[in-house]
């Protein structure tokens, strides 16, 4: 039966994934090792050595041959090909969530935001997240030309800037749902989000940052 909830909280959806039968339903055949699983990985092409390893315990995973690990979500987005948000929209489907992250639904409850009646906690969250995307957008216009160069010359730029372009568009979406959740009426803390906004920039300098070392 559908579960009607209002907000889905990521840390919960992922506890409720069982890390084990997620992966065997993927055609992963594991066997037992201890208080964890081991199979051979499906994403690299070795065939011999079992590098892929599953933990319960904290329901992730991890291959120690092609470095690829972590969440349900990141291996929903491996196996499937899929982006984070379409991996959550997966995940939520399959343990009886409406998909209240549904990119239609998003846009239409952004759409309806409208400055002009919000609170002035609002208003300087906006006028902070506006300040923040203009300063990345001017380091990124500073570094085009060198970032060009880069990506056509080296497989290791171009997958540095789409993990970076990728984590930028979640991290933005991320805000654009708490704001729909404050605008629905939860609590959302504002003043929170401006000092998370600040983080999100200052880790955006660093990853920015480490494409030039």
């Amino acid at each position: 039966m559908t579960k009607n909830f209002k907000k889905l909280d990521l840390s919960d959806l992922a506890s409720q994934i069982d890390i084990v039968t997620l992966v065997e339903e993927h055609g992963v055949d594991l066997e037992p090792s201890g208080d964890n699983f081991v199979a051979l990985c499906p994403f690299h092409p070795d065939n011999k050595t079992k590098s892929f390893f599953v933990c319960p315990s904290t329901n992730t995973w991890h291959c120690f041959g092609c470095k690829k690990g972590s969440s349900v979500f990141d291996f929903v987005m491996e196996i499937e090909h899929k982006t984070f948000w379409e991996a959550v929209y997966f995940l939520a489907e399959k343990i009886g969530y409406i998909n209240v992250f549904s990119l239609d639904n998003l846009t239409k409850r952004l759409e309806r935001l409208n400055t002009e009646k919000d609170n002035s906690n609002l208003l300087k969250f906006r006028k902070a997240r506006e300040c923040v995307e203009n300063e990345i957008y001017k380091k990124i216009k500073e570094k085009w030309s060198t970032l060009k160069f880069l990506s056509s010359e080296t497989d290791t730029y171009t997958k540095g800037l789409k993990d970076l372009w990728r984590w930028y568009d979640e991290s933005q979406r991320w805000f654009d749902l708490q704001l729909c959740y404050y605008k629905s009426g939860n609590t959302v803390d504002l003043e929170f989000l401006t000092k998370k906004l600040q983080s999100f920039y200052l880790k955006f300098l660093e990853k920015f940052s480490s494409l030039f070392i």
